[in-house]
């Protein structure tokens, strides 16, 4: 199988998801079970606690589970475009890029989650952030060739501007 994602939560907990499914170790990746089988391909995990964690993928979903992976469901999701990374800056807010210049924004804990305007059609495949306020999403542009795309924000997502990369 085709794997996109780790995660681990602690030296003994962890998470990888891939092509229609998620598995989890819980003795430091010695063994691992099978938690999800979907016919969907995951391509970014995070957990905001041993209990509470995300996954989204193809076509913009996004699911979660509140029980350490036994049982994931589905959360509607503003973008219909594949969804590559996700990340939280406090148990409330998160935030997943994707295709199409998405990015989008939840404050209630991954239950509602809303469009962030990008300013341009990028392909965004990372996402992270070092405070509440200041982060970063990459991507990439490409008609006649390939433009590299890095976007910040300092006020928590409301704006996005594009930052100088060096050429090589």
């Amino acid at each position: 199988s085709d794997y996109n994602s780790v995660y681990f939560i602690d030296a003994d907990t962890g998470y990888i998801g891939g092509l229609g499914k998620i598995i989890k170790t819980t003795n430091g990746g010695a063994s691992w079970t099978n938690v999800w089988s979907e016919p969907f391909n995951i391509n970014s995990i995070y957990f905001k606690d041993a209990d509470t964690g995300y996954a989204v993928g193809v076509n913009g979903f996004i699911y979660k589970t509140t029980n350490g992976g036994s049982e994931w469901s589905n959360v509607l999701s503003p973008s219909y475009c594949d969804l590559y990374s996700i990340t939280f800056t406090d148990a409330e807010t998160g935030y997943a890029v994707g295709d199409c210049g998405s990015i989008i924004k939840t404050t209630d804990g991954g239950e509602t989650w809303l469009h962030q305007t990008s300013g341009v059609w990028s392909n965004f495949y990372s996402v992270g952030f070092i405070n509440a306020d200041t982060g970063y999403v990459l991507g990439l542009y490409s008609v006649y060739g390939v433009d590299k795309k890095i976007l910040k924000t300092t006020n928590g997502g409301a704006d996005w501007s594009i930052q100088t990369l060096p050429v090589s």
